[in-house]
């Protein structure tokens, strides 16, 4: 019984610390609002979006579109990948969530693709 108790206090005494690291589980099923701002030299662009909702179910949606873009969409976590159609200047995406900045790319390669998640 006492080696019990040692060996329960010793659990607790070492994952303590980890309390609270992870994300919780509102984190993980909450929706946010998003926007995917396509920027850049002005020119054609395509590829796709995924977007995965706090019930774990995914939305993927291809885009043809031109510079300057902005596609508004909710979820849990966006990812985002599109490419140049062409091969002079730049593209830049940006995530936003709920208004603030989380992740972008700018690619200035030829036919170059930009990926970002947030």
């Amino acid at each position: 019984m006492k080696k019990l108790l040692v060996l329960a206090v010793a659990v607790v005494l070492v994952t303590l610390p980890f309390a609270g690291c992870g994300p919780s589980v509102s984190d993980v099923t909450k929706d946010y609002n998003f926007e995917i701002k396509v920027t850049g030299t002005a020119g054609e662009f395509s590829g796709n979006y995924l977007v995965m909702k706090g019930d774990f179910t995914t939305n993927s949606q291809s885009v043809d579109g031109n510079t300057p873009a902005t596609y508004t969409v909710q979820g849990n976590t966006v990812s985002v990948t599109f490419q140049k159609q062409g091969e002079d200047g730049t593209l830049t995406v940006e995530i936003f969530r709920d208004g603030v900045s989380v992740n972008s790319s700018t690619t200035s390669a030829s036919y170059g693709v930009a990926s970002a998640t947030g």
